[in-house]
């Protein structure tokens, strides 16, 4: 037997909730990812990777103005905390202020 669309019975829509956090760990192995400055749904400014001993390897972070930031830097640390090297970004937006590419710069 089946039912039509209309005399099936209806579902209850729930809304658990909105992220509304400011900061989002990501534990993958001993390693971890940690997403800060929340700048729209889901969209974090500074995204920091830590290797498994808890240093900080990588630092990535977008520069300018919400939402079409104008640069991201990378920053890569060696395991004393020391600045290996960085490299630059420019950024390119489409019209609906969606990421087309990103060009090194230096």
């Amino acid at each position: 037997m089946s039912m039509r669309y209309e005399d099936r019975p209806q579902s209850e829509v729930k809304v658990l909730g909105e992220n509304t956090f400011q900061s989002k760990d990501v534990v993958i192995g001993n390693s971890r990812i940690v997403r800060r400055d929340q700048y729209a749904l889901g969209k974090f400014r500074i995204v920091e990777f830590y290797d498994n001993s808890g240093k900080l390897t990588m630092k990535s972070e977008l520069v300018g103005e919400p939402p079409q930031y104008e640069n991201r830097i990378e920053t890569y640390y060696d395991a004393n905390g020391q600045v290996l090297y960085t490299v630059q970004y420019a950024r390119t937006y489409d019209e609906y202020n969606n990421l087309l590419s990103e060009q090194i710069i230096r």
